[in-house]
């Protein structure tokens, strides 16, 4: 009885009702209209760290070494999100704008020229500072306060990239997945693209540099060896 009464009442309201979920749903329409576009772009990075591993997993303590696989990827996601890598994608995204400025094209970020007003002069000498890549790693006392400036003026801060981007193992793979978002597909693409290359291009001079440095401990150790031997003839 109580539930046919209830029926009663909001077939009188009716109308009413239906008035109530057209009007939410044309209100949350033009709400989300006015919201900025967000574009996400994704890249995936292969680190090797599986691969290298894989008959040592299958041969010794599975446990330490899915430890040692979960460290590393722990500490490639690390150092994605560090600062200097956020540093160096930022001093690229400014040289991609200061470049569009000084050829009359479209940047990715609006210029708030109440930061820095743009200055011809003043971008070409930013951007010979660009051209140093030492600036990446080791941060000038001279120049940094001044990039750090004009970076800010883009929107291009250590804040906003961080926030914009999600860096994270796929799954119990030998990728890492990078993903950017922005208000402006060609950045977020610029984004994961550029981070991306950085990574893989230090990691491989790393790596390079190690192999070297064990190539040469080894030729050291077989000259030693090898004069050893002939002090016994």
């Amino acid at each position: 009885m109580d539930l046919f009464y209830i029926l009663q009442i909001l077939w009188k309201k009716k109308w009413l009702l239906i008035a109530v979920a057209i009007s939410t749903t044309a209100l949350t329409y033009f709400l989300v209209k006015l919201l900025p576009p967000e574009f996400k772009s994704e890249a995936v990075i292969s680190t090797g760290v599986v691969e290298r591993w894989a008959i040592e997993l299958e041969r010794d303590n599975p446990f330490v070494q899915q430890f040692q696989v979960n460290s590393q990827f722990s500490n490639f996601t690390t150092r994605l999100q560090s600062r200097t890598s956020i540093r160096q994608l930022a001093y690229d995204l400014l040289r991609h704008d200061l470049n569009a400025l000084l050829k009359g094209e479209a940047t990715y970020q609006e210029l708030d020229e109440e930061e820095w007003l743009f200055d011809e002069n003043e971008a070409k000498s930013l951007l010979k500072i660009l051209e140093d890549e030492t600036i990446y790693i080791n941060p000038s006392r001279e120049y940094e306060p001044k990039l750090r400036k004009v970076a800010k003026a883009f929107g291009y801060t250590f804040k906003n990239l961080s926030e914009s981007l999600n860096i994270y193992r796929e799954g119990n793979t030998d990728y890492l997945k990078v993903i950017g978002k922005a208000n402006n597909a060609e950045l977020s693409a610029f984004i994961v693209n550029t981070l991306s290359e950085n990574f893989s291009k230090s990691y491989n001079n790393e790596k390079v540099t190690q192999e070297n440095i064990s190539v040469s401990f080894y030729l050291d150790l077989a000259k030693e060896k090898k004069a050893q031997v002939d002090s016994l003839s």
